[in-house]
């Protein structure tokens, strides 16, 4: 493939944890390969505060919810021109209602400034449109508690449901007729694709480029859309590493006000990140502050 009119980037947060959302982040980029990376070090020769775009992981690490924060929300700010609010990022969730620890929605940003977001924003518009490049689609899917038990019960597996909620993310960000690049990060030990393209790509073409250890690669309609999966995405594919700090940006705001109000209820309760070893810890001192609590978990507690 010689040019790409498009190139998107997926990834999650929340995969492993026994408490809150699964948040599975997406950028679309519209215009040459390599734009994204090209005008993210644009930017930040601009606006130094702009963090380098990196694995959210690594860029998270003790603690640091400002320096992903501030670069998934000055993406968003430059793709909409506004400042965002949690809406803008996670749209319409199914069950939210019955969900009512993630309620209400808190202002944003948590932790970086708003000064430092629209100044990188700004940058970032600049250097993008000086690729001839945009953002044409930026978001998460975020699945709470209750779909994504109703989902593992449907599937009888959690990689078979991660795998679902990925299809419908590139049905989101990838409207029809639309060719270039479709980056994910592996999904688990997962290897073989090809079903699954299958089914997002019905009656065109489809060949296998390479499945090893490391990418699982494949061309659609003769190199029309080529997509991998990739080990360490956030390392290979700038628009992978966007959508790792946008999904662990929205996870980390959702455990913020989960967190916040169970306090409410339990004031003596240490707050959790849900991971299964703290989530025990979390569970068995949430039984002694609230008795009825086994009514919620369904809602309130992944099966897988």
């Amino acid at each position: 493939m010689s040019r790409s009119t498009s190139s998107l980037g997926i990834d999650e947060a929340g995969y492993g944890p026994t408490l809150g959302p699964l948040v599975v982040g997406y950028v679309r980029v519209d215009g040459p390969p390599g734009a994204l990376g090209r005008a993210f070090e644009a930017a930040r020769r601009a606006v130094p505060v702009l963090p380098p775009l990196d694995d959210s992981k690594r860029l998270h690490a003790g603690g640091r919810l400002d320096r992903i924060e501030t670069i998934a929300l000055a993406a968003v700010e430059s793709a909409i021109g506004r400042a965002p609010t949690l809406f803008d990022l996670i749209g319409s969730v199914n069950e939210w209602d019955s969900h009512p620890w993630y309620s209400p929605q808190p202002s944003i940003p948590l932790a970086a400034q708003s000064s430092a977001i629209s100044n990188a924003a700004s940058a970032l518009t600049a250097a993008l449109q000086a690729e001839g490049a945009s953002i044409g689609s930026i978001g998460v899917s975020l699945v709470l508690e209750g779909p994504l038990n109703c989902a593992f019960d449907r599937l009888a597996n959690k990689g078979t449901a991660h795998l679902e909620i990925v299809e419908s993310t590139v049905l989101r960000a990838w409207p029809a007729g639309t060719t270039g690049r479709i980056w994910c990060d592996r999904l688990g030990g997962r290897k073989f694709y090809a079903d699954a393209l299958t089914r997002l790509f019905p009656f065109r073409g489809l060949d296998t480029l390479e499945e090893d250890e490391y990418t699982s690669r494949y061309i659609i309609d003769d190199g029309v859309i080529e997509t991998g999966f990739l080990v360490n995405g956030e390392s290979r594919a700038p628009e992978i590493a966007l959508a790792s700090c946008l999904a662990k940006t929205v996870r980390e705001i959702c455990m913020h006000s989960f967190n916040s109000y169970f306090s409410r209820l339990a004031p003596t309760l240490r707050e959790t990140a849900g991971y299964p070893e703290d989530a025990a810890r979390w569970l068995a001192d949430l039984a002694g502050h609230v008795p009825n609590f086994e009514t919620w978990r369904s809602r309130l507690v992944r099966t897988r």
